[in-house]
């Protein structure tokens, strides 16, 4: 949305504090998610924090409810401001010296938010994500009460702390100067001292209510330390002989004039999993990388451009794999016998060569990052299809595969990570994690939920999203079928 000028942004008590109390207590109110994907002092990369008030300062101030220590130099002290505008939400930029950017685009004072807008603070400065919930998701009732009242702690109180402090003072003052006031004058007396009752006690309301917001954030912290202790329990050993590095054996491409070309591929290219109906999974960049050629790096996107020509104009292209678990199980097969989804395949001209008309496919939809090859194995690995399309939120999960890049396949150890899903529900058909720490080029590794004691597959990893660029994508079991 374009930028647009509104009224003169200005913080106020009712956009932080009153709007907080609105979230505690009601539960229509929406709210959106904040996903830092730059790791400061106060937050990692990965990290969603929701935000439930109507306005938050972003910035090296320590009244900031986001708030970058004085490492980010270019990070004005108030830098830049989020503001509800009726059903919409907008960022204005505060700071005279340093710039505010949308989708890398500088504004010029403010501008409407959507969904999915990336906001960095000043060029080269923290980016962060903007996203809005959908659905069910969409209102602060999907929040935990407990949740609730921390966030109202951190973002509704944080800019008013000394204000706060100051009011007790001030109360007190007035409580003996009303005093006084009522020896002087006896029969303002007995008024005076029952509004002083009235605000006495709600002095201690309100310390009640923030000694109780300390205590939820207490057991909060608590069940985030159990968990951790719970996810070191887990034990993937069992596992690995179903979980495989894949090495490109051979891949060879003739052009219609006859011109013949070889690559071999040294070490892994990727992750592959079994499944128990005899299914071998892998994401499809993994073993057709020449459908994405124009995302690969300028070395890649020469060589994979030809086979790509080869394979869509009256050429051939033949290629041969071999998965490899950490137990020395082999499974090998060919691109011939994969199954994957390339309905939706954009098909256009690009001239290749001496001829103008060539034709060319790539894949341009996140979802079809996928494929498989059935094996007559009948052992293998779990998996819930219905379980990948309902995950809730922060639920913990676990991957196991191979990062890219390695060359030894005879001493292969799969490496363990976690994530965590980032909203309930999927995404145009994706899953979104945080807290992403998969190693770089893990594509095609089976991705884990714990159910009833065990692990079940519920996706597979995207890695390193040759579409986005980022990690956090995972692909659902549910879409890799026939």
């Amino acid at each position: 949305m374009a930028t647009q000028a509104t009224e003169i942004y200005k913080r106020t008590v009712s956009g932080s504090i009153g709007a907080g109390i609105g979230s505690v207590f009601g539960s229509g109110k929406s709210y959106y998610i904040l996903e830092h994907k730059t790791s400061s002092r106060y937050h990692k990369a990965g990290e969603s924090q929701e935000i439930i008030v109507n306005q938050i300062e972003l910035g090296r101030d320590p009244k900031c409810q986001v708030q970058y220590d004085e490492s980010f130099t270019t990070v004005s002290r108030r830098h830049a401001a989020i503001a509800r505008d009726g059903d919409n939400w907008k960022i204005i930029s505060l700071s005279e010296t340093n710039s505010t950017l949308v989708n890398a685009q500088r504004i010029e004072h403010e501008r409407y938010l959507q969904n999915g807008d990336e906001i960095q603070l000043s060029s080269g400065g923290p980016r962060l994500g903007f996203i809005l919930p959908q659905g069910r998701q969409a209102n602060v009732g999907s929040i935990g009460l407990s949740r609730r009242l921390s966030l109202f702690h951190h973002q509704a109180l944080r800019p008013y702390k000394q204000a706060i402090t100051a009011l007790s003072v001030f109360l007190l003052l007035v409580i003996a100067g009303a005093i006084w006031w009522g020896t002087e004058n006896q029969k303002k007396q007995n008024k005076i001292l029952e509004d002083l009752k009235k605000a006495e006690i709600a002095v201690i309301k309100a310390q009640e209510d923030l000694n109780t917001a300390h205590e939820k954030l207490d057991e909060l912290t608590e069940e985030n330390r159990k968990l951790i202790e719970e996810n070191k329990e887990v034990d993937l050993q069992s596992y690995n002989q179903h979980v495989f590095a894949i090495s490109l054996d051979e891949l060879v491409w003739e052009l219609p004039t006859g011109e013949k070309f070889t690559l071999s591929q040294k070490g892994i290219i990727g992750s592959g999993f079994l499944l128990n109906d005899g299914r071998f999974v892998t994401a499809r960049h993994v073993l057709e990388p020449w459908f994405y050629y124009p995302y690969l790096s300028e070395a890649a996107h020469e060589y994979y451009r030809g086979v790509n020509y080869a394979a869509f104009n009256q050429g051939k292209v033949s290629a041969r794999y071999t998965g490899i678990s950490s137990a020395g199980d082999k499974i090998s097969f060919t691109n011939e016998q994969i199954i994957c989804n390339r309905a939706n395949d954009k098909i256009s001209k690009e001239p290749y060569k001496s001829d103008a008309d060539a034709i060319v496919r790539t894949s341009t939809n996140d979802r079809d990052d996928w494929a498989f090859y059935q094996t007559s194995k009948t052992s293998g690995l779990k998996f819930n299809n219905e379980r990948s399309e309902k995950l809730a939120q922060n639920v913990q999960l676990y991957i196991l595969g191979f990062p890219g890049g390695a060359e030894d396949i005879n001493n292969l150890r799969p490496l363990y990570s976690s994530c965590v899903t980032s909203l309930s529900g999927q995404e145009n058909g994706l899953i979104l994690s945080s807290n992403d720490n998969t190693a770089s080029g893990s594509s095609g590794s089976p991705v884990f939920v714990r159910e009833n004691g065990e692990l079940i597959i519920i996706g597979l990893a995207s890695g390193q999203n040759v579409l986005k660029g980022s990690k956090g994508i995972i692909i659902p079991i549910s879409e890799v079928r026939r």
